[in-house]
């Protein structure tokens, strides 16, 4: 982590939000006429200031949870509900943020730049170029980023940039510019090595956004302590939410 100290910023605290789902089935349609459920009446709720990871084997529809959550997938059945309201894609766009197995950036701009590009469009109009600024040092300085600010995201396939780490870190940082209530990560080690995924400096900064009272949710395949033990997902279904603080 970086110790150049980021100058000081107004701090809109998030809104406290309470995401809950009952029953949330997915069906898709197969060749044929079959159809294959990859959800069974999944319900679950999650409050502010919490770090829970959702955990199970490949295809046991951790990713397709998220995506009901987030709207981008439709559930074939089953309620959402945000403080007790309805919610939609919509709604989630307004409080929440996903960050995707993938990392979406832009090659041809330098961290610095994507930062800011980010807090351009994700702080509103009440924001002033002040803001900004200070947001993007602030997210710079707390994901470790401050001392490759001005080296180029880059690409494998063509200029080399920053590391596989310092893109998660980034794809995070990307995300966290418009200060949301709830953020959604699906893999976010996905792609690291084993060194690097238990890298302090790569969770150590959602640990400071969940004390901002976000309520963090992500997907790994690989065990993990969170302050939660993390339920447990398994052919589509919930099949354990131990009580234990510790795996």
């Amino acid at each position: 982590m970086s110790d150049v100290e980021s100058p000081p910023i107004p701090k809109a605290a998030p809104r406290p939000v309470r995401l809950t789902f009952a029953g949330v089935s997915v069906e898709v349609r197969t060749k044929g006429k079959g159809r294959k459920l990859i959800l069974d009446a999944v319900s679950g709720s999650f409050g502010p200031a919490e770090l829970v990871a959702v955990m199970g084997p490949s295809g046991s529809g951790k990713t397709t949870l998220l995506n009901s959550l987030t709207g981008v997938t439709t559930p074939t059945s089953g309620t959402i509900s945000v403080n007790g309201s309805p919610y939609d894609r919509r709604t989630m766009r307004r409080f929440a943020t996903f960050v995707p197995q993938d990392d979406l950036l832009t090659p041809s701009l330098t961290v610095h730049e994507s930062l800011a590009e980010a807090c351009l469009f994700k702080m509103g109009r009440s924001a002033t170029a002040a803001d900004r600024r200070a947001r993007c040092e602030e997210l710079l300085a707390q994901f470790g980023l401050a001392e490759c600010r001005d080296v180029l995201v880059g690409h494998p396939e063509g200029k080399k940039g920053i590391s596989g780490g310092q893109k998660r870190r980034l794809s995070v940082a990307l995300e966290l510019a418009g200060r949301p209530s709830l953020l959604l990560l699906d893999e976010p080690t996905s792609g690291l090595d084993s060194v690097s995924a238990r890298d302090p400096s790569h969770w150590e900064s959602f640990g400071r956004h969940t004390l901002e009272r976000h309520a963090l949710r992500e997907t790994r395949s690989a065990p993990t302590h969170t302050r939660e033990t993390p339920p447990e997902t398994g052919e589509g279904r919930l099949t354990c939410r131990p009580r234990s603080p510790h795996l």
